[in-house]
C-alpha cells in the first residue's frame, strides 16, 4: 500500500470505527426518540467533513485545510456520546461535545494558509479553552440537561 493510500486509509477506518461506536450508543441510548434520524444525520455530517478532508490532504498534502476539515469531523462525531447511558462516557462527551466548534473557528481562522496573525491564534487557543472548560459549571452543579 502506497504510503498516500495508507494515510487517507488509517483516518478513515478510525473514523468507521468511531462512528459505529456513536452509532451504537445512540442505538441502545434511552435519552433520544428518532435514534435512526440522528444517527443518519450525524453520521452523515462527521462523513461529509471527514470525506472532504481526507481529499483536501490527499490534493494538496502540504496545506493544513484537509486535516482541519478531518478533525472538525471527528470531533463532529464525538457529540453521539452523549447519548450514552454510561455516567462517565456522557461526563466525557458533554466535555468534549463542543469542540467541533472550536475546530471549525480553527479552520476559519487559519483558512488557506494558516493563521495571518497573533491575534488569530490567540482566538483559537481560547475557543478550545472555552468549549472545553464552559460545560463544567453545569456538570458540577447537577444542572438538567434537556434532550
Amino acid at each position: 500500500m502506497r504510503t498516500p493510500t495508507r494515510a487517507l486509509a488509517l483516518p478513515a477506518l478510525a473514523a468507521l470505527l468511531v462512528g459505529a461506536l456513536g452509532a451504537v450508543a445512540v442505538a441502545q441510548s434511552e435519552h433520544f426518540d428518532d435514534r435512526a434520524v440522528m444517527i443518519a444525520v450525524w453520521l452523515g455530517i462527521a462523513a461529509a467533513w471527514i470525506g472532504t478532508g481526507l481529499y483536501a490532504g490527499y490534493k494538496r498534502p502540504h496545506k493544513r485545510v484537509g486535516p482541519l476539515m478531518t478533525w472538525t469531523g471527528f470531533a463532529w462525531l464525538l457529540t453521539l456520546f452523549v447519548a450514552s447511558n454510561s455516567p462517565a462516557i456522557f461526563t466525557a462527551a458533554v466535555i468534549t461535545s463542543n469542540l467541533y466548534l472550536a475546530a471549525f473557528v480553527h479552520l476559519l481562522l487559519t483558512y488557506p494558509d494558516g493563521p495571518r496573525c497573533r491575534l488569530h491564534v490567540r482566538l483559537v487557543q481560547l475557543t478550545y479553552a472555552f468549549v472545553l472548560l464552559a460545560p463544567i459549571p453545569l456538570l458540577l452543579s447537577g444542572g438538567q440537561f434537556d434532550t
